[in-house]
């Protein structure tokens, strides 16, 4: 907003929060596209002793 010119407090940036936030959440949530029921991790990668490592399941073991 101050970009704008428009100054603002942030009392005022609080209520627009709470009265909108509801709204924008539905909103977004009927727009959300459906994922696929199924999926799978291959594998990741965890961070440990400064470094990335990559974990494999067991049953994915190659």
């Amino acid at each position: 907003m101050k970009e704008r010119g428009v100054e603002v407090d942030h009392a005022t940036l609080n209520r627009w929060i709470i009265r909108y936030s509801l709204a924008i959440a539905v909103k977004a949530k009927s727009q959300k596209r459906e994922t696929n029921k199924s999926w799978r991790m291959d594998e990741t990668y965890r961070f440990c002793r400064n470094n990335y490592q990559k974990h494999r399941p067991p049953g994915l073991q190659a």
